[in-house]
């Protein structure tokens, strides 16, 4: 499960949950999403499956330790096919 966080117009806070599972050759085979946007008490609304998040979902996304880093599994890289790479680091 993957978790991103942020706020639509900079006001509106949205959280998005990626579920999937790590294959053995590393890929991450996402089999869902959902993105919740508003306030618990004022408004809230639930998206399965949003557009935005579907697109991304699709696209082939490996997993890996960097080679200078690869006694330490504290950072990890998502590496989304044809796109760029996301860097994570345990705090």
């Amino acid at each position: 499960r993957l978790l991103d966080a942020g706020r639509l117009f900079g006001i509106i806070p949205f959280k998005t949950t990626w579920k999937g599972k790590l294959g053995s050759d590393n890929v991450i085979d996402w089999y869902t999403t959902r993105t919740k946007m508003g306030w618990k008490r004022f408004w809230s609304k639930t998206f399965d499956r949003p557009p935005a998040s579907e697109k991304l979902r699709k696209a082939n996304w490996k997993v890996f330790v960097p080679e200078e880093c690869s006694g330490d599994s504290s950072i990890l890289i998502f590496q989304r096919e044809g796109k760029g790479r996301l860097c994570f680091a345990l705090e």
